[in-house]
């Protein structure tokens, strides 16, 4: 298992579902943990039953979404 970790100030949220993409694209599992204090991951990712918290699957990989 190898971890990525993006940190920063920044908004990154599009750069980590491109590459999360592109990993689950070349056959590799993956997970995309949004862990920032705006949590923007809800509201761009669809998920049937969204809950206090939740993991759905999105474009070939899962999303963890209010962590």
């Amino acid at each position: 298992m190898k971890t990525v970790g993006f940190i920063g100030g920044y908004d990154k949220l599009d750069l980590m579902l491109y590459v999360a993409k592109i990993l689950a694209l070349s056959e590799k599992k993956v997970l995309l943990i949004d862990a920032s204090t705006m949590q923007k991951t809800r509201y761009v990712v669809p998920a049937i039953n969204p809950t206090a918290s939740y993991v759905t699957e999105f474009e070939g990989f899962d999303v963890a979404c209010r962590i």
